[in-house]
């Protein structure tokens, strides 16, 4: 017996599930009792029985007896946390599992992009990933499922190609009848992602892969970040994409940029000296303490110094040199014109002032960036 989306004891599938220690028997008993929660939509914020036990990663045994009493997955158009398939294969659940739910005659998803412009995997993305057999992905061929550009250059650095059971066309099945040149040339970004070595990065360049490189109008924050902020990647891979054009991120305020991240990660001391060379700066004093605490040398220490915002004047001292002791720009008209005009004057001239400053900050920032 099912139920639909009005029962309820939807809430008490879920605590069995994911809050509780389910059993066998205290599932059986769930499903004589209640009958299984089937979900009517992906579109409602609630996710029937099937999605609960996938998530919590239940015994196989009590996946089958929710299949047997008709269990049905949510239909999502594309990746969801609850998504069965796309869940057991992220998590890396055995073959059998899957084949269990493939008995759902569930769909996979498909690589997409989101309205915000970050790339969304497919169903099949994750079993390459996860470098299932040949025959889950022939599955999900058959139902549909397409791979990524992403993906298929995911399988050539991460062996999944020279798996025992690969056909050797296997990369033309799954481009099918899209050969485009993304999927023709390897990029860095799968290259970082998979914690290739130095020397399998250095191949990659020499063959004229450029680093992809920071976009301040996305979020895209460019493969020199990206290898800093991994632990996949070595120092030596990042002195490479340095030493070949790759740019950091610029620091903005509350928002660190590649400096600042390379002395939390604990990069070495060259690798600093490099992200300064290549007119990296720090965007918070704070990162000085990081770097003391750290263990970095005096000079590095000197060299963050100067490219660290300055130090800011206490409140009391800097309302006295502001006061009493900065020029005026009209002193020189004292006694000539009548007070309040040199104050009009004294006005009008630190506004202008003021613009003109901004707008020589901005070119500094601009030159700095280029």
């Amino acid at each position: 017996m099912t139920v639909s989306a009005s029962n309820p004891h939807e809430k008490a599938w879920r605590k069995e599930l994911l809050q509780g220690q389910p059993t066998e028997s205290s599932v059986q008993h769930l499903i004589e009792q209640r009958g299984v929660y089937n979900a009517p939509s992906p579109f409602q914020l609630k996710f029937g029985a099937i999605e609960y036990a996938v998530k919590a990663q239940v015994s196989e045994s009590i996946l089958r007896l929710l299949i047997d009493a008709k269990a049905a997955p949510v239909e999502f158009p594309r990746d969801n946390e609850y998504h069965v398939l796309n869940r057991a294969l992220s998590d890396g659940r055995p073959e059998s599992v899957v084949d269990l739910l493939f008995q759902t005659a569930v769909k996979p998803t498909q690589p997409t992009v989101s309205k915000v412009g970050n790339y969304v995997r497919g169903t099949l993305d994750f079993a390459i990933e996860k470098r299932y057999s040949w025959p889950v992905v022939q599955e999900l061929l058959k139902r549909g499922a397409k791979a990524s550009s992403e993906a298929i250059q995911l399988a050539r650095t991460n062996g999944y190609f020279d798996q025992e059971g690969i056909p050797e066309n296997a990369e033309q099945i799954l481009r099918g009848d899209r050969p485009t040149k993304s999927d023709l040339s390897p990029t860095l970004k799968t290259a970082l992602i998979t914690g290739k070595t130095s020397e399998e990065i250095q191949a990659l360049l020499d063959q004229g892969v450029k680093p992809e490189q920071p976009d301040v109008f996305s979020r895209n924050r460019g493969d020199l970040e990206r290898a800093v902020c991994s632990q996949k990647c070595t120092d030596q891979v990042v002195q490479l994409l340095v030493e070949h054009g790759a740019r950091p991120v610029l620091s903005r305020e509350n928002e660190p940029g590649t400096l600042a991240n390379a002395l939390v990660q604990k990069r070495g001391e060259a690798i600093i000296h490099s992200l300064i060379g290549a007119r990296a700066s720090l965007g918070s004093r704070a990162y000085l303490d990081v770097a003391r605490q750290n263990g970095y040398s005096q000079p590095t220490l000197d060299l963050l110094e100067g490219v660290a915002p300055p130090q800011e004047i206490p409140q009391g001292e800097s309302e006295l040199l502001s006061s009493e002791n900065s020029p005026r720009f009209c002193a020189c008209l004292d006694g000539i014109l009548p007070a309040f005009l040199v104050n009009i004057l004294e006005g009008v001239c630190g506004f202008f002032s003021a613009i003109f400053g901004g707008i020589i900050d901005c070119f500094r920032e601009l030159d700095r960036e280029e």
